[in-house]
């Protein structure tokens, strides 16, 4: 995949995982889960319309806690899976703002 920042992504991959040139959402959720994302798609899918896309996003642990949160925030609130991603994203949050107030 070759660029870790994604830069290097086809114009033509980027518009196949985010238009209805390739509307199989388990594609676009496969390649959100994939050990090997680039940085570039993993923020690029991070926007997806289907949730379970973004979803996979927001349980990569390579994915940046503000996105993660972001991500979350955006779920039904009774969805399990918002749940759970919010029990991840509670701990990372309380750590960030413990070492926030260090002197």
């Amino acid at each position: 995949m070759g660029d870790p920042a994604g830069r290097d992504v086809p114009d033509a991959v980027r518009r196949m995982l985010l238009t209805d040139t390739d509307p199989d959402s388990d594609v676009r959720e496969a390649v959100a889960a994939h050990p090997d994302l680039t940085t570039g798609l993993r923020d690029l899918l991070a926007e997806d319309p289907d949730m379970f896309v973004r979803n996979a996003i927001a349980a990569r642990t390579d994915t940046p806690a503000d996105l993660r949160e972001r991500l979350v925030a955006g779920l039904e609130p009774d969805s399990p899976v918002a749940e759970r991603l919010r029990s991840v994203a509670a701990p990372v949050r309380a750590l960030r703002e413990q070492r926030s107030c260090r002197p």
